[in-house]
């Protein structure tokens, strides 16, 4: 075991990161496979390497950046000492200030030779006591990077992009490499960027876009896109022109895994730039109860979807979790009793025991749906509803003994009725057909090693913030939770829509007590989600809520 290793593991476990106890475990598999045991640990644990590096970082009281998010101060780089040509330290700027990025901010002879050389920095209160990471202002002198991050920016600055891709890696092990480090970071997204001096990274983790830990050359920037559209089946010389494909792709490692991903190309001002959306990366495998619902949401979800027959929608932006849910609702349904069919485009996660269809060029949801309806369904799920010819049939089907989960585009619960009428869907068939409407958004969700109690809270009305930790990636966040509003019809309701009253948000919230019994707004499942430490107003404020005119949330429901 390095040096380098054996520093990294010892923050880990002093961070929380690895179990002692495991490290025999670790390092045999790591003989086996004649790999680092650095990288065993990542793998099986399931945290990026950056984690070990900003622990390490903590632990010398160093902030940790992304070099990447830093311009670098060419001039003062080719003024370092020739001692420093060969080490992992590079210059950054942070508006007038100067940072010092190093591989490894323990070192204690890097350390004194920047000191004689730009005494300034490292005077006394400059160097690193008010910086905490990310996000937040940095002082001059000592933070910590990536050491490879470093290596790249030097060979970028000094030598020329010509001299950084003499070192350049096969396209194969530079695509692995960068999804084996997206699955790491649980990323749904991959996004490669041209630039004129090389290509940019970044994956989308909790919904925030963050940068690789390296940049790609100009040339290997031109390998992996060549390879990904030959994996996707995207033609590789067709470089003026929008493209799309998907492939699946094999991870090795010491924890195989397949990838399915849709590839989205685009030319740009500066060359070609590709989209990757990485399916199926939350197969293991969220359950109802992990969604975020409130225990009356729940209860009232769980009864839906085992009615005979009617429909429920799922509404919300792109992105706000609806497919998980409708996911989750057909894993609780008894797949053995019942014949459970699904038109969606694409399939994202594969289910056992269920028939799932992709549409195409050739079959639309309309038409996939109505097919169905002569394969003897008891559960249908239609990935959305975009047309008046699949709501109608949608509504037909559930009206005719069958039950169908869907989606649809609107921004909260009490417009899905709206929506369906203004699609052309009559007020009787809504009033027979729908059940309820679940409106959700995801926002992240606070750090549980880092999340304390806000001074100023109060008892009756507590909030929580956190700083950020090695187990966040220095965020204050990790993971997401849904906030959902809901709409149950009841009998009054469908009396309404048997009239032509389409109900509005104005209307229910005139007459909340009326309501209480089957409505819920997103407004107050949020608030109580802050109050219990598992978001912030910052969060929420993203999604456009204004949580200042909401009163605090009671336990009526």
């Amino acid at each position: 075991m390095s040096l380098a290793s054996k520093q990294l593991i010892d923050a880990g476990v002093m961070a929380g990161l690895i179990r002692p106890e495991r490290m025999p475990e670790y390092e045999l598999t790591a003989r086996r496979h004649r790999c680092d045991v650095v990288d065993v640990i990542t793998q099986l644990e399931g945290f990026p390497r950056v984690a070990l590096l900003r622990a390490y970082a903590q632990q010398s009281q160093v902030p940790f950046i992304l070099p990447d998010d830093y311009p670098v101060d060419v001039e003062a780089l080719k003024a370092l000492p020739k001692s420093l040509s060969r080490r992992d330290v590079i210059v950054l700027r942070n508006g007038e200030k100067r940072l010092y990025a190093l591989g490894d901010p323990q070192d204690v002879s890097i350390i004194q030779t920047l000191q004689r050389h730009d005494p300034q920095a490292f005077a006394k209160g400059e160097s690193q006591g008010s910086v905490q990471g990310l996000g937040q202002e940095l002082g001059q002198g000592l933070v910590m990077a990536d050491a490879a991050a470093i290596q790249m920016l030097r060979a970028q600055h000094l030598k020329g992009p010509e001299a950084a891709a003499e070192s350049t890696l096969d396209a194969v092990q530079l695509l692995d490499e960068l999804l084996q480090e997206a699955c790491l970071n649980k990323a749904s997204d991959i996004h490669l960027e041209s630039r004129a001096q090389g290509m940019r990274v970044r994956i989308r983790v909790d919904g925030v876009l963050q940068s690789y830990s390296r940049l790609f050359t100009p040339a290997e920037a031109d390998a992996v896109l060549t390879r990904l559209k030959v994996l996707s089946g995207i033609d590789i010389s067709e470089k003026r022109r929008p493209q799309d494909g998907s492939c699946e792709h094999q991870l090795t490692g010491i924890r195989e895994r397949q990838l399915d991903i849709r590839v989205a190309t685009i030319p740009t001002r500066d060359g070609e730039r590709a989209t990757l959306r990485l399916l199926g990366q939350q197969q293991n495998l969220t359950q109802l109860s992990d969604l975020g619902m409130s225990s009356w949401m729940l209860e009232q979800f769980r009864q839906g979807i085992t009615k005979p027959h009617g429909l429920i929608l799922v509404t919300g932006p792109t992105g706000s979790g609806k497919s998980t849910t409708l996911y989750s609702a057909l894993r609780e349904l008894n797949t053995q009793v019942l014949n459970v069919m699904t038109v969606e485009d694409p399939v994202e996660q594969f289910l056992d025991q269920i028939s799932q269809v992709q549409v195409s060029g050739q079959m639309d949801f309309a038409s996939v749906l109505r097919s169905f309806l002569r394969h003897d369904p008891d559960v249908l799920l239609v990935g959305e509803i975009r047309d008046y010819e699949t709501a109608d049939t949608a509504l037909k089907a559930a009206q005719t003994g069958h039950l169908v989960l869907s989606t649809l585009h609107t921004n909260d619960a009490v417009g899905a009725i709206a929506r369906l009428n203004d699609m052309g869907c009559e007020p009787y068939r809504i009033a027979s057909s729908l059940l309820g409407v679940v409106a959700q958004r995801l926002v992240r969700r606070l750090c549980a090693h880092c999340r304390q109690a806000k001074a100023e809270a109060t008892p009756e009305a507590i909030e929580y913030s956190a700083k950020g930790c090695p187990h966040c990636l220095g965020t204050g966040y990790r993971g997401r939770v849904g906030v959902f509003e809901s709409l149950w019809l009841d009998e009054q309701m469908n009396d309404d829509l048997l009239q032509g009253k389409i109900p509005t948000h104005a209307q229910i919230h005139h007459q909340a007590e009326r309501y209480q019994h089957c409505y819920r707004s997103m407004a107050q499942d949020a608030l109580e989600k802050v109050h219990a430490g598992q978001t912030s107003r910052a969060e929420l404020h993203k999604i456009g809520l204004n949580m200042k005119a909401v009163a605090p949330p009671t336990t009526a429901v």
